[in-house]
């Protein structure tokens, strides 16, 4: 999946968790509310003066039967225990206000992922597919060259500069290519985490609701308080399971960052680039030729237009390679903590944002190097052309028409 697929499925999982909390908190208010209204119905029943009671009196708290209406006088009253059974009520909705809480929190923190994350890896999504465009030549055969080819023992150094660049461009493009596809497998976990939170809300929602119907079926106040007290301690009880859940949500993601991102792996590839983990500088290529005048007229311009292709092609090189440091340069960093989850640190962003620094010097140092090997191909012609033109004015009147 695509890192844009990826970041628009967390963007729609993060909906898919908000939609779960509110349709919970919905049915569960409404449940509540129709169970407040049920209170109002708990009514005693009494009947304690003879002789129009049976010894010892009559009290009932459900309705009396028509036997007992008929026979005798009923006094209908509010049940004593009605307020108690409301405060029972209240306390329950307040302890599932305080879940809803904690619930909006979390689902706003994951919210802020597609941005907080989503910048960084389409910048550096960005850079890779603008990496894969630069194209380093295997050797000279590979660069698009008029007039004949630089024979020379110092042409074989030209093109062991020219294998070392293309090792030093591919190991930095893997590493690029590394940092996106990892941090994209990465938030595949993310995903996975969001799709938990999600169903543990539809569980609890099918747990509230049953609890609620429970209070409401029963037929006296006393069992109806014991019921909300129960909703209310399965409240409690879901509560720390959600807690208990993103700690572990948490904690596997934090963890990740280095079993799937692997950074410290990217990193340590970054430095098989070239002597010290730094990209190679261009070797033995600017150098003077050992048999001065040896060079007919016409071999001298054919050798000079290759030479001038070959440094037009060095030039531009860089100019891609300028223009990619300039963008990985101003691509975006991640937030200090990654992912506002338990167990998340600034260790996790600072070390994708350090490998991420580390790639962007890379680049710079390719940069120089194609600046290098510009410079020295022209150098390498100069000297070419002083040795092996006719005369000074010659050398110099070639060298101004192909590199002036």
């Amino acid at each position: 999946m695509s890192p844009q697929a990826t970041l628009d499925l967390i963007t729609q999982m993060t909906e898919d968790l908000q939609d779960a909390y509110e349709l919970q908190a919905e049915l569960v208010l409404a449940e509540m509310e129709a169970s407040r209204a049920l209170v109002g119905e708990f009514k005693e029943y009494r009947c304690e003066s003879w002789p129009f009671c049976p010894s010892g009196g009559y009290y009932s708290e459900t309705r009396p039967s028509g036997w007992n209406l008929f026979w005798h006088t009923i006094r209908t009253s509010d049940h004593e225990r009605q307020g108690e059974a409301m405060e029972a009520l209240a306390e329950a909705e307040s302890g599932y206000d305080t879940t809803c809480t904690a619930q909006t929190s979390r689902k706003d923190k994951l919210v802020s992922i597609p941005t907080d994350v989503g910048g960084f890896l389409l910048d550096w999504f960005s850079i890779d597919a603008s990496f894969e465009g630069v194209y380093y030549p295997a050797n000279t055969n590979e660069i698009p060259s008029n007039g004949e080819p630089w024979v020379s023992g110092n042409a074989a150094g030209y093109d062991a500069s020219i294998g070392s660049q293309r090792t030093a461009a591919e190991t930095t493009r893997g590493v690029a290519g590394g940092l996106v596809s990892n941090t994209t497998t990465y938030l595949g976990n993310v995903t996975d985490s969001i799709a938990n939170l999600t169903n543990l809300a539809q569980q609890q929602e099918q747990l509230y609701l049953d609890a609620i119907k429970i209070a409401i079926m029963e037929p006296t106040i006393g069992s109806f308080i014991g019921a909300v007290e129960d909703f209310a301690q399965l409240v409690m009880d879901q509560r720390q399971l959600f807690y208990d859940r993103v700690q572990e949500q948490g904690r596997q993601l934090s963890a990740a960052i280095s079993s799937v991102v692997q950074v410290g792996l990217l990193e340590n590839d970054l430095t098989g680039i070239g002597p010290g983990g730094t990209w190679p500088s261009p070797r033995n290529v600017s150098r003077d030729l050992d048999q001065p005048g040896s060079t007919g007229n016409d071999e001298v311009r054919t050798n000079a237009e290759w030479f001038q292709s070959q440094v037009a092609y060095w030039d531009d090189l860089a100019t891609q390679m300028s223009t990619l440091h300039s963008t990985a340069s101003g691509a975006s960093r991640l937030p200090v903590i990654m992912i506002d989850m338990p167990h998340f640190s600034a260790a996790e962003s600072s070390s994708l944002n350090g490998l991420a620094d580390s790639i962007t010097t890379a680049i710079d140092g390719g940069r120089a190097a194609a600046e290098s090997m510009r410079d020295s191909l022209r150098q390498t012609a100069r000297n070419y052309l002083d040795n092996e033109a006719s005369s000074t004015s010659q050398a110099d009147s070639l060298f101004n028409e192909y590199f002036g």
